[in-house]
């Protein structure tokens, strides 16, 4: 039995300099029609067209033709600003605040169809209204877990105090996107104590709150009531149901 080399003509898999050059072209029109001051319809069309700019021959351009239809609706319109007497408008807002937030959730113990188990949570944090649309938030988070209480039962472990160990204390960070009375609240928390959690040293949280009443120019103040889903690395861990209060 024998071997024999063949030699490959790579030049045939080497693209030519014309065959890398795109020439990208893009048209779009469209029609709006105001409804009203809150709903919005829209319709348009698109056109595209991608080759080689017919620098070799043959030129595979390709041609695409589209259309859209869609609704935009505002959820709440921001009330106009007052005047004073110096033409300068008057915002009634809250730089430096506070947030108290409760919450609670019920999740599965271990993996499969475990026992659900309660889940508790406190927060406190200060807030930074930046401008009409965003609010810093920074502080700490307190998780008391009934799915590690159960781990510690069962394994017969001594603790000393629960509300510790079963217990996950972090530092959190983030941002609140403020649209009328709903806003969507974004964190990042650090774990600074969480003795039975080895996986992971941070999580990540993302929810949707609502201000049942909201003063026209305070914007993401007040009580609300919303719902948060929190992350741990690339696992979802629980969907809690929250209440809260912002000064």
């Amino acid at each position: 039995m024998s071997f024999k080399d063949h030699e490959l003509d790579v030049s045939r898999y080497v693209p030519k300099p014309a065959e890398l050059v795109d020439e990208d072209e893009f048209a779009e029109a469209a029609v709006k029609y105001q409804y009203s001051k809150d709903l919005q319809f829209k319709s348009g069309i698109t056109l595209s067209h991608t080759s080689n700019a017919g620098i070799i021959k043959p030129n595979y351009g390709i041609n695409l033709l589209g259309g859209y239809v869609g609704i935009n609706y505002q959820i709440k319109n921001i009330a106009p600003l007052k005047i004073d007497s110096n033409q300068r408008a008057i915002i009634y807002h809250q730089k430096i605040g506070a947030d108290i937030r409760v919450g609670g959730s019920m999740a599965e113990a271990g993996f499969g169809d475990g026992p659900l188990m309660p889940i508790y949570t406190f927060a406190l944090l200060g807030n930074y209204t930046l401008n009409r649309k965003h609010k810093l938030l920074f502080g700490i988070d307190y998780e008391y877990s009934g799915k590690t209480e159960l781990f510690i039962r069962n394994t017969r472990q001594i603790s000393n105090s629960l509300i510790k160990d079963a217990g996950y204390l972090s530092a959190v960070f983030g941002n609140e996107f403020l649209f009328g009375n709903f806003t969507i609240p974004i964190q990042i928390g650090v774990y600074l104590n969480a003795p039975y959690l080895k996986s992971t040293t941070h999580y990540k949280k993302m929810g949707l709150f609502y201000y049942p009443r909201l003063h026209k120019n305070i914007y993401g103040k007040g009580i609300y009531c919303g719902t948060m889903l929190k992350v741990n690395s690339f696992n979802a861990d629980y969907l809690e149901l929250c209440v809260g209060k912002s000064f």
